[in-house]
């Protein structure tokens, strides 16, 4: 957890949003629980999300949780999550594999991100 101001807050600067594009400050593990995430994507008549980012076994995950949880269809981006343990990288590889399997058989699909730019951009 970071706190709004610190260093582990700052967005980069590759990331910054774009005008007009909406910023949400996370209290919690989960993107939804604390903020209106669910409200903006709901006006926006979004029915799927697509997940990246670090800790799928914290933050990443809460927010896949979280989103199956009042109704999203979940597609988690399988390449661009990761995990980290203190125990070292095979733990973390461990964490992320089990993650992943959780994710495919309760919580939504899993797709690299080869597989989901190909789909995305068939049609075009």
């Amino acid at each position: 957890m970071t706190l709004p101001g610190s260093w582990g807050a700052e967005q980069i600067e590759e990331l910054h949003p774009l005008e007009g594009e909406p910023v949400l400050t996370k209290y919690t593990y989960g993107a939804f629980i604390g903020t209106n995430l669910d409200t903006i994507l709901r006006r926006l008549d979004v029915q799927t999300i697509m997940v990246t980012g670090t800790d799928l076994n914290i933050c990443a995950g809460d927010t896949i949780h979280q989103a199956f949880a009042v109704g999203y269809h979940v597609v988690a981006v399988s390449d661009c999550l990761a995990c980290f343990s203190r125990i070292g990288r095979e733990h973390a590889e461990q964490f992320k594999a089990m993650g992943l399997y959780l994710i495919e058989n309760h919580f939504g699909t899993t797709v690299d991100s080869t597989t989901l730019f190909a789909v995305m951009n068939r049609g075009r």
